[in-house]
């Protein structure tokens, strides 16, 4: 019989198979392969500022972990295990409270009750908030194409680090891209042309700005391990588009005769009120002032001054020898115009010297003529002081105009100008100022040079491309004429 294995022998022999069984893992070391700090500044859309820092510790057998901060008596932070890692999140209110909590300096780090320590210099990544400065938040922008505009970061320029860009309207993301570390200005895009954002909708816009670096240690046992220093830095804003902006040729017409003249083919917003109508006092008249025939040639400029020239008959031979220049104004509203002539006749005291005032007070509306003539002075030595008082029908016509103007993008105005019934025209320049918000545009005319004076506004513009002209109030001043009307 072969001899068997002595009985004292398998004990040992058992021992030695579960250590074979177990593949070595009962002796397996405490393996550090990675600590690591990230840090994150986000200024999320509609949530405020968030600063949090994470702790995290990797490697195999590992049963616990603190951090301890730099500083005399600083307290140890425990770090949970996390999975397979130890992590510990923190929280803060604010950059100041985050960077009093995590200074710079040296960390210590105490894995299993301290049976692996080692030292950590860690200093914060100089990574700049993006800082989006365009859109801001409180304009409303043009639907169409945006430019983002954000702080740079030149200090994202590692294989890892990264500067990204999104765009989105509610849960749905419209664009991202990633950019270069110099870059400061993005437009998004859908791949092929920049992204045309629709009226009267919100959107978000993001920029984050990240950088990591790592660093190769060795902790207590010799043992090797990564540090990795990482921090992000993030901008939302919220903004949204308003309207399009007006544009085409548009027309407004008062009082057009009949047959149309000032509005043949009924492509202008249109007007029938004796309110509205202009009066044209320029001509020639006749008067007799003092005793003395007097014949006068008015001529009513843009600015509504008056000015022309007086012929009288002093001597009463019959031939007007004696001539002036006369000056004056016209202005009111069309209910209440009100119009001062003054001229002078010689300056020869105390032969001749007489000064007329001829005021009218006229209302288009009723078609009645108030007028009173004062003259005062000397005629050959004798005293003049008269006044004479009339109540007449109102001869000047009342005439019809028409505004023209174009908008060119919501903020440019061209071909703008007022015609008037008798063929006097009035060339217009000026601006539009559009509220995307509203979609409604200030339109601010006036004439320039000779015809300075005359002015058109219209307040709160709305048009239509159907309809043309849907709202606003128009605010005039032609030839000394004030008048206003609501549009539609």
């Amino acid at each position: 019989m072969r001899r068997g294995v002595p009985l004292r022998y398998v004990p040992l022999l058992l021992l030695g198979l579960a250590i074979s069984a177990g593949g070595g893992r009962a002796f397996a070391a405490l393996d550090l392969t990675t600590a690591s700090v990230s840090m994150t500044i986000e200024r999320a859309a509609g949530i405020g500022n968030l600063h949090t820092v994470e702790l995290r510790v990797q490697g195999t057998e590992i049963t616990s972990a603190t951090i301890t901060p730099p500083g005399v008596g600083a307290t140890a932070m425990s770090l949970p295990k996390t999975g397979n890692d130890f992590v510990l999140l923190l929280s803060f209110d604010s950059e100041a409270a985050l960077n009093t909590a995590i200074p710079n300096g040296t960390y210590r780090l105490d894995l299993n009750g301290g049976s692996r320590t080692g030292n950590i210099d860690f200093a914060r990544l100089n990574v700049p908030s993006p800082a989006i400065s365009a859109p801001a938040p409180t304009v409303i922008l043009l639907p169409g194409p945006i430019e983002v505009a954000f702080a740079a970061c030149s200090l994202c320029t590692g294989t890892e680090d990264s500067v990204t860009a999104k765009l989105e309207q509610g849960a749905t993301s419209l664009a991202t891209a990633t950019l270069a570390a110099t870059d400061h200005l993005w437009t998004p895009s859908d791949g092929m042309a920049p992204l045309e954002l629709a009226e009267d909708s919100a959107f978000t816009v993001g920029v984050r700005h990240f950088a990591v670096r790592e660093t190769a240690l060795t902790a207590s046992g010799n043992d090797a391990f990564k540090f990795r220093n990482s921090f992000i830095q993030s901008d939302e804003v919220d903004f949204a588009t308003g309207f399009a902006p007006a544009q085409g040729a548009f027309c407004i017409v008062a009082n057009d005769t009949s047959p149309a003249t000032l509005d043949p083919l009924g492509e202008c917003l249109g007007f029938v009120d004796l309110a509205l109508a202009i009066v044209d006092t320029s001509g020639s008249f006749s008067t007799v002032a003092g005793g003395v025939d007097v014949d006068y040639d008015l001529q009513l400029l843009p600015d509504g001054k008056l000015a022309g020239v007086v012929m009288a008959d002093v001597d009463g031979d019959a031939f007007k020898e004696t001539s002036a220049p006369l000056e004056g104004q016209l202005r009111g509203p069309a209910d209440r115009l009100r119009q001062r002539i003054k001229f002078r006749l010689g300056d020869a005291p105390p032969e001749l010297k007489l000064n007329v005032l001829i005021e009218d007070a006229f209302s288009i509306l009723s078609g009645v003529l108030s007028q009173v003539q004062r003259t005062r002075g000397v005629l050959a030595g004798a005293r003049i002081r008269e006044e004479i008082r009339s109540t007449l029908p109102l001869d000047d016509e009342p005439l019809g105009w028409r505004f023209d103007f174009e908008l060119t993008d919501g903020t440019r105005v061209e071909n703008a100008s007022i015609r008037l019934e008798n063929g006097r025209t009035f060339p217009l320049w000026g601006n539009a100022y559009f509220d995307p918000a509203n979609g409604r545009s200030l339109v601010q005319l006036a004439a320039r040079g000779a015809d300075e004076g005359v002015r058109a506004e219209i307040r709160s513009l709305g048009v239509d491309e159907v309809d043309g002209i849907v709202a606003g109030k128009l605010f005039y001043k032609i030839l000394g004429q004030k008048g206003e009307t609501p549009l539609r």
